[in-house]
This record gives structure tokens, C-alpha cells and sequence, in this order.
């Protein structure tokens, strides 16, 4: 089982490397890392592990959103670059 796991974590790092262009894309990454954490926590059967850090990423992937519609509204685009720090 722990096979399959680091399968798909090596997996989403690579696509994490691969699209870090767009926001969107890397959001629907973190997320997927989110579902892969909250599976392998599932197995421990720890409940209040569990909607602790459910609570958490609801919180994480609402100020994701956030943050993306705010750019978005500034820049016209989801681009991500590193124009903001010259």
C-alpha cells in the first residue's frame, strides 16, 4: 500500500514541476497532495486527526481560491511569475 502512495506523490511532484505555470493547475495539485494525506491518515482510523486536518484544508484551499481570484482580478490571468518581486 505504502508502494502506491509514493507512486502517486512522486507523480504529483512531477506535475507539480511540469505545470507550475498556472495557478489553477498547481491548486488542483496541492489538492490532490490534500486527498493523498487525508487517505493515509484514513488508514490510522485517528478521528480527530481526521477533522482536524480537514478543517485545515478546507482553510488552505479557500484562501487558494482567494488568493486566485484576487490575481486574476489585478492581473487579467492566472499566470504565475515572478514579476511581482522586481
Amino acid at each position: 500500500m505504502t508502494l502506491i502512495f509514493m507512486i502517486m506523490f512522486l507523480s504529483l511532484i512531477f506535475s507539480f514541476l511540469k505545470n507550475y505555470i498556472h495557478f489553477m493547475n498547481m491548486l488542483m495539485i496541492f489538492e490532490c497532495f490534500i486527498l493523498l494525506i487525508f487517505f493515509s491518515l484514513n488508514m490510522y482510523e485517528e478521528m480527530f486527526m481526521l477533522i482536524t486536518f480537514c478543517v485545515f484544508s478546507v482553510c488552505e484551499s479557500s484562501l487558494g481560491l482567494t488568493l486566485m481570484i484576487v490575481m486574476i482580478r489585478c492581473n487579467g490571468n492566472d499566470f504565475c511569475s515572478m514579476n511581482f518581486l522586481c
